[in-house]
């Protein structure tokens, strides 16, 4: 009986024990799947006295260029994708008019003003006899990225957003689908 108390102590306390888990192994492990965030901590804890500690140290500093390298790839990206923007806002910065197929109103139109700094204006305008009298006029801001423009516009409720998209030479509002814009030389 107690042979038998004892043994099941030593079986108890033997599954209690925990074993330290083996970061090189886990590090490169990590390494391998391109997860070099989580490589680095688990290299990083190996110390000066385990035998792969210099193996260990040649990783971090693998990583390190590694990561060096995406920073660089990653802000280059950016910069490019600016300068598609850039000169995306410059290519449809100007004036609109908001269309409706099929609705024809001589008496009042809704204008876009979208600058090539990104800022934007909604008008309303009477245009009776030429005289173009703004009744209300509202600010927001615009983007456009893979050719779709998202017009922001702080109404009296809150920001009001409308998503247009340029293809085949028409700017289409992508849920209203009647809706589009029109580019017009005309200056408000």
């Amino acid at each position: 009986m107690r042979f038998s108390l004892l043994s099941i102590i030593l079986i108890f306390l033997s599954s209690c024990s925990e074993k330290k888990p083996d970061f090189y192994y886990l590090g490169l492990k990590s390494y391998n799947v391109e997860n070099y965030s989580l490589a680095k901590n688990q290299l990083s804890m190996i110390k000066e006295d385990h035998s792969m500690y210099q193996t260990a140290q040649i990783y971090l500093k693998k990583i390190e260029s590694l990561e060096k390298l995406n920073s660089r790839m990653v802000q280059e990206k950016y910069l490019f994708e600016k300068k598609i923007n850039d000169s995306l806002l410059l290519i449809f910065s100007g004036n609109y008019k908001i269309e409706v197929d099929g609705v024809s109103s001589k008496d009042a139109v809704e204008v876009y003003l979208l600058k090539n700094d990104g800022t934007a204006e909604w008008l309303w305008v009477y245009d009776i006899a030429n005289s173009k009298r703004i009744d209300d006029r509202k600010n927001g801001w615009w983007t456009i990225q893979d050719n779709i423009i998202k017009i922001n516009i702080r109404g009296n409720s809150g920001v009001i957003e409308e998503v247009y998209k340029s293809e085949n030479g028409s700017i289409r509002n992508t849920q209203l689908k009647r809706r589009f814009l029109r580019r017009t030389l005309v200056t408000f």
